[in-house]
């Protein structure tokens, strides 16, 4: 017996109504669509042990990754995080609230402010971090490891040429 997937689903109904049109690129970017909400939905549940959303783990994640003393500038977790400058600033006060992160003067820029992890910050990120890797191995471990390398090339190709990169920006 075949095994078919939402995608299949839909895409044998659109052939079916549009049989003049190509689904091939249908059928790539409606499987990145749902699983990026499978996705979601399975770290939210990951994340929420920690009262963390994807959107604050992100930036607690950009802030921690960059090494001690784990203090960056907004515009440098905007540059990682998957996020918006007002939506930044909203999570920064909640995380400030929680005593995960603080700000703090930039010495480079008197006018500036670094945002650092806290000690209770750096241990929620790295706890929470650990579970977030747990649930991606469930995930792709349906995948040999060089299924795993290939798509992850194919995805990263994709990627960069439809979304800048951070440190072309």
């Amino acid at each position: 017996m075949n095994k078919t997937d939402r995608v299949d689903l839909m895409t044998q109904k659109l052939n079916k109504e549009f049989p003049e049109l190509d689904f091939t690129a249908k059928e790539i970017t409606g499987r990145v669509v749902r699983l990026a909400s499978v996705f979601q939905t399975r770290f939210e549940r990951v994340l929420k042990i920690y009262d963390l959303s994807l959107q604050v783990f992100s930036v607690l994640a950009a802030i921690r990754v960059s090494g001690s003393p784990y203090a960056i500038s907004p515009k440098q977790i905007l540059a990682t995080a998957f996020l918006t400058t007002g939506g930044l600033s909203n999570i920064l006060k909640r995380l400030e609230s929680r005593n995960l992160v603080t700000r703090i003067p930039d010495p480079s820029d008197r006018r500036g402010v670094l945002v650092q992890l806290t000690a209770k910050g750096k241990e929620v990120i790295e706890e929470a971090l650990l579970e977030q890797i747990e649930e991606e191995k469930k995930i792709t471990t349906i995948l040999s490891q060089e299924e795993q390398a290939t798509l992850q090339q194919l995805l990263s190709k994709v990627l960069i040429d439809i979304d800048p990169r951070a440190d072309n920006t």
